[in-house]
């Protein structure tokens, strides 16, 4: 519009205050994985979509990461019986399908990871695909020395 001013943009900023950190954007998270993974020594690469590729075994996998609203830091503290990790209408077109999707809590000190090859369990719930919990793996979040993600 003319003659109206739009208020300027300012940068997402990472501030330290006290002990936490504010959270970051969201591809934050698919950067952490990555350097997880690079610490466990997997070869791990971001591409454009946002995806991480994984070298394993002469196979190009895909790895699809997600921000979870939800705190916990293991199986024992997760505070319900499955997990939604996909929208039934993404996973259903998308070519090539991913290999695992990893959800980070809240805090990104801990994942869930649901594998393809427990697709036969999951949910339909409504609009979303739900893994049991039975059948996620939960690991936490590691990075190399020197560098912390918590919030």
């Amino acid at each position: 519009m003319v003659g109206r001013s739009q208020p300027e943009r300012q940068p997402a900023l990472n501030r330290s205050h006290g002990s936490s950190t504010l959270p970051a954007p969201a591809n934050d998270g698919v950067a952490l994985v990555q350097k997880a993974l690079r610490h466990k020594k997997v070869d791990a690469r971001i591409i454009k979509d946002g995806r991480i590729v994984v070298h394993k075994e002469g196979r190009r996998l895909l790895v699809e990461v997600k921000r979870s609203g939800v705190v916990f830091s293991g199986e024992e503290d997760f505070p319900d019986e499955s997990i939604i990790f996909e929208a039934q209408h993404i996973h259903d077109k998308a070519n090539p399908k991913p290999w695992i999707y990893i959800v980070l809590s809240q805090h990104r000190n801990s994942m869930a990871v649901v594998g393809s090859n427990t697709e036969k369990f999951w949910i339909k719930d409504r609009m979303y695909y739900r893994c049991p919990k039975e059948y996620i793996k939960f690991k936490p979040v590691e990075v190399p020395d020197g560098e912390c993600y918590t919030i």
